[in-house]
């Protein structure tokens, strides 16, 4: 890495952390809460998917147990896509 970037790598870091967790949670309210109405979720998909990536993207956003609550929302979204296709 350069070194000018350094000074700037911790920035970046929680830069890219909020914007994922802002991600999730976007998700998350679109399928738990319908806001915004993009598409219907119906079954355990609304409740246990939504739930998942509205508490997960809350917990990535503020940083508390980033790679386990990463890898349970990685896992809630490849269920989903499994049983949607």
């Amino acid at each position: 890495m350069l070194d000018f970037m350094k000074n700037y790598e911790k920035h970046t870091y929680a830069l890219m952390r909020i914007m994922a967790g802002f991600l999730f949670l976007w998700h998350g309210t679109s399928k738990y809460l319908s806001y915004p109405r993009v598409s219907p979720a119906e079954g355990y998909v609304k409740i246990l998917g939504g739930g998942i990536e509205l508490i997960g993207g809350v917990l990535i956003m503020v940083g508390l147990f980033t790679s386990p609550v990463a890898f349970e929302v990685r896992l809630g979204i490849c269920s989903e896509e499994q049983t949607s296709g």
